[in-house]
C-alpha cells in the first residue's frame, strides 16, 4: 500500500521524534496492522500548548531542532492517501498513528 519511499520517510521521522521524546532508558514501540502503524513512546507527552499546531512547520516542543519532522511525516502520509495523527498523549508518553487508505 502507498509509496515505499514516502512511507519510509514518514515512519523514520515519527520514530526519530519518539526516540528524542524519551529519557535515557525509555522505550519506543511499534504496533503494525493492515493500513495502520502506531508508534508509542514513553516520553513526557506533547505539551498542551502545541497540540493544536503540532503538524505545522517550525513547531517543536524541544529546545533544539527545526520542528519539521512531524510536518514532513504528515505530508508524506497525505501524499499517499493516508494520514498521521496524535492518537494519545499524556505524562506517560504519546501514540502517533500512521494510516493508509485501504
Amino acid at each position: 500500500m502507498g509509496d515505499a519511499d514516502l512511507a519510509r520517510q514518514a515512519l523514520l521521522n515519527v520514530l526519530r521524534n519518539a526516540m528524542q521524546a524519551c529519557a535515557k532508558g525509555g522505550s519506543v514501540e511499534l504496533q503494525v496492522s493492515d493500513g495502520h502503524i502506531d508508534v508509542t513512546d514513553s516520553g513526557n507527552g506533547v505539551p498542551e500548548a502545541i497540540r493544536a499546531t503540532l503538524f505545522d512547520p517550525f513547531v517543536t516542543g524541544r529546545t533544539r531542532g527545526l520542528g519539521l519532522g512531524a510536518t514532513v511525516a504528515r505530508r508524506c502520509q497525505q501524499r499517499q492517501g493516508g494520514d498521521l495523527a496524535l492518537a494519545r498523549t499524556g505524562s506517560d508518553g504519546s501514540v502517533f498513528a500512521l494510516t493508509w487508505a485501504m
